[in-house]
């Protein structure tokens, strides 16, 4: 027991003192993912578009469909 508190508190002062060390890091990671973001919101945008639309005439044609389908027909008189 006492040697995992030990393991616990000496990673606790390991990552404390690593911290300062990390966060430029992430700042700059940050700071390079930034265009390639500026980059991916209009390609997003765009399959956002074609989606919907494709969704939205799917449903359109199902629900002409429907009211085709339960429209009565002409009955034909067949010939004996």
């Amino acid at each position: 027991m006492s040697e995992t508190f030990g393991w616990i508190i000496g990673l606790g002062i390991v990552t404390l003192a690593l911290f300062p060390f990390a966060l430029p890091g992430i700042a700059l990671t940050i700071a390079a993912l930034l265009p390639l973001l500026l980059l991916a919101i209009p390609v997003a945008v765009v399959t956002a578009i074609v989606a919907l639309s494709t969704l939205a005439l799917r449903g359109a044609g199902r629900a002409i469909g429907t009211i085709r389908a339960e429209r009565p027909r002409a009955r034909v008189p067949q010939s004996p």
